[in-house]
C-alpha cells in the first residue's frame, strides 16, 4: 500500500514507499472438544490469548455445516460464558450435537473455531 496526497486545487505529491498495515481483530478460541455425558455434553477449549478479552460465545448445530445459534450463558452476561469450559445439557440422549466457540471482547467477537461434534447419551434407567 502506498499513500498520495493532493489538494483541492488537483496537485498531486509523489507516492509514499510501498508500505503494510495489518489488523487484528480478536484473536480466537482453540482446540474446541466435546465429551459425552448422559443427556448432555461437556465442552473445553484453549483461552483466546486476547488481553481484553470479556468471554466466549458458543454456538451448537444438528449439523456440521448447518446453521449455529448461539447457546445462552447462565452468568447474566451478555456472551455465553467466561470460561474455558461449557456444560451443555438437558439434550436429547441418542442425538448428534456440533459445536464452535468464538472470543469475545467490549466490542468485537473473532472467528468461529473448528467444529467439534459428540453424541449425547441416552438415560437408560
Amino acid at each position: 500500500m502506498a499513500v498520495q496526497a493532493f489538494d483541492q486545487a488537483g496537485n498531486y505529491g509523489p507516492l509514499s514507499l510501498p508500505g503494510q498495515a495489518t489488523t487484528r481483530g480478536v484473536l480466537p478460541a482453540s482446540g474446541l472438544n466435546a465429551t459425552a455425558g448422559i443427556e448432555r455434553i461437556e465442552l473445553r477449549w484453549n483461552r483466546s490469548l486476547d488481553a481484553v478479552l470479556a468471554g466466549y460465545n458458543l454456538y451448537r448445530a444438528n449439523r456440521s455445516d448447518g446453521e449455529y445459534l448461539r447457546l445462552s450463558g447462565s452468568e447474566g452476561t451478555s456472551f455465553t460464558t467466561g470460561r474455558t469450559a461449557y456444560l451443555d445439557s438437558n439434550l436429547e440422549g441418542g442425538q448428534l450435537y456440533y459445536y464452535r466457540v468464538s472470543a469475545v471482547t467490549a466490542t468485537e467477537e473473532s472467528a468461529l473455531s473448528e467444529f467439534a461434534g459428540a453424541v449425547a447419551l441416552p438415560d437408560t434407567l
